[in-house]
This record gives C-alpha cells, structure tokens and sequence, in this order.
C-alpha cells in the first residue's frame, strides 16, 4: 500500500510511505484486542486502527513540511524514509522504536458500533529513540514580532526549529507535548496557559496542582513537569515557571523542559518526540521579544549540544 501525504497549496506531495499491512477485522472490539497480539507483528511494525495511522501519517507530513522550510528546500517528491539525516518530526510517541520501522504501542483503534479493525504495518519511518533525545520544537505564537525574533534568533543560533505565526492551540493534533507557562504555583493561568487549561480540561488541571502541591506548593525556575493531559493527540505538558520573567526566565525555562522531556523519554512511560512552545515570558506588544527569542534559541542550542541529536 502506497500512502501519499499532499498539503494544500503545495504543488507535490510532502510524504510518501509504503506500507504492507495485515488487517483482522471484527465486530467485538474486546475479541479485537485479544486477538491483535496473537499476529506477532514484526519488530518495526505499527499497530493501530485507520484513525490511528492516518493521524500518525498527517503529523510525520507536517513536521516533514517544518523540515523542508527549515533547510530552505521545497516540497518532496519520492519516497521519504524519514531515517537518516532527514528528521521524522511530529509523529506519535508511541512510533518511537530502533530497527527498520517504526512500531507502535499494540493498541488497536476500534471501527464502528461497537468493532472495528487492528492493522500491522510495515515499512513505516525509523527512529532510533537511543539516539534521539531532544525533541523537534514547534514555537507557535500569536505575537509577529516575537515569531519573527524567533526565527532569526534560531538562523544565527544554527539551531532548527520550525516557528508558526499561530495560537498556540493549533499544534493539538501535531505534537506529542507542549511547554505550558506559568507561575511557580500553577494559577493563575497565564495567556498561554488559558489555552492550555481549555484543551485539556479539569483533570488536567487537578493533576497539575497535585504535582505542584507535592513540591510544597512552588514550583522551581529551573523545574518542569511532566504531566499527562489525557488528550488523544497532545498526550502531555510540560509546566514551567515562566511568570514573573527574571532576566533569564526564557532560557530556564526552556532547558528545563528539554531536560524532563528527556528523562521522561528515558524512563520509558511514552515518548515525547515532538513539542510545541509560545513564547516564554512575553506578552504581545512588550519590548524584550527579541531578547526571550534569543534565550529560547540558544536553550535549545545548548540541548541540542549537550545530547547525542535532535530529532
């Protein structure tokens, strides 16, 4: 099976992948799941239901898209194994694996009343989760100005990130995880973090508190938190104090997610492979864009650095 990735307005296809897949089908999905690990998927397979990979197949496009607009290249013609030097960007964190393809966790998506369908495919992008250790950074921002700092911050950085003049919200469905900013005791919520207590709703809300209540009630600068969203796409947020903004709050920041992000890759509790970021300590109109953007880039240039490579 040939899965062709086209973004609109482009003139080619983004991605292409070529897949062999074995489908089990039924109308119990309690049998489905019991049934599905009795294939004995290879080592490199993904399994999940359609919505699953087509999800999976729509985030590696995009990031493939950031890719190509970070080294200045157009769109991608012919098959992309995203292995390599070419990065497999924002897909799910359960595709992380080594060898020839990429696997996912063995859950499969249920279909329609009720059943549904289990595929195994093979094929799919590498990715050797030793080796990768920072995530790719989506910085997605409403402010301009700011993203345009961004963006030349990260070029006289030499770092790669790719910069969205975007609420920060539209990454939902494209990385496994998000920076959310705030105070050292989690409320009240900042810009950035309205949108983020509204994509996620109370129990993530309950769940941060208790973590920041666990730590005294104040959370650290140099500090992040892991924490699950319960959200089918963005599966995390990573809680940083970014508010009030010392000096250096932006670069702390950062390099605190960065450096939870990776040990919570390491641990093995799902991989984070791919993070969306606004802008850390600004508001729209302030006069130290520039200066938070150059904290943020060389953040991430000083991860990228310390660790073995970026995804």
């Amino acid at each position: 099976m040939l899965l062709r990735a086209c973004i609109h307005g482009d003139d080619e296809p983004v991605l292409e992948e070529a897949y062999r897949t074995v489908s089990v089908e039924d109308g119990d999905i309690g049998s489905l799941v019991r049934a599905t690990p009795g294939l004995r998927p290879p080592d490199g397979a993904f399994v999940g239901g359609y919505p699953a990979l087509v999800v999976a197949i729509a985030k590696r496009a995009l990031a493939r898209r950031c890719d190509l607009r970070a080294d200045g290249a157009g769109t991608s013609d012919g098959l992309d194994a995203a292995s390599g030097g070419g990065a497999a960007g924002c897909a799910s964190g359960s595709d992380v694996t080594g060898g020839e393809g990429s696997a996912g966790s063995g859950s499969a998506d249920g279909g329609n009343a009720g059943g549904g369908s289990a595929n195994v495919l093979k094929g799919a992008p590498a990715c050797d989760a030793a080796r990768t250790v920072v995530p790719q950074l989506t910085i997605a921002d409403v402010d301009a100005a700011f993203c345009a700092h961004a963006e030349a911050a990260l070029t006289a950085a030499g770092v790669r990130a790719c910069v969205e003049h975007a609420p920060l919200e539209s990454t939902l469905w494209r990385c496994d995880a998000v920076v959310h900013p705030g105070p050292p005791q989690a409320r009240p919520p900042t810009r950035a973090g309205v949108a983020v207590l509204e994509a996620f709703g109370p129990r993530y809300i309950e769940a941060l508190y208790a973590r920041v209540d666990e730590l005294g009630g104040t959370q650290p600068a140099d500090h992040a938190l892991v924490v699950p969203t319960g959200h089918p796409g963005q599966s995390w947020a990573i809680h940083v104090v970014a508010y009030p903004a010392p000096p250096a709050a932006a670069y702390t920041a950062l390099a605190a997610a960065l450096r939870a992000v990776a040990e919570h890759n390491a641990s093995g509790h799902g991989a984070i492979r791919t993070l969306a970021c606004p802008a850390l300590g600004t508001f729209v109109g302030c006069t130290f864009a520039d200066g938070v953007a150059r904290q943020m880039a060389q953040a991430l240039h000083d991860a990228q650095t310390d660790c073995v490579g970026a995804l």
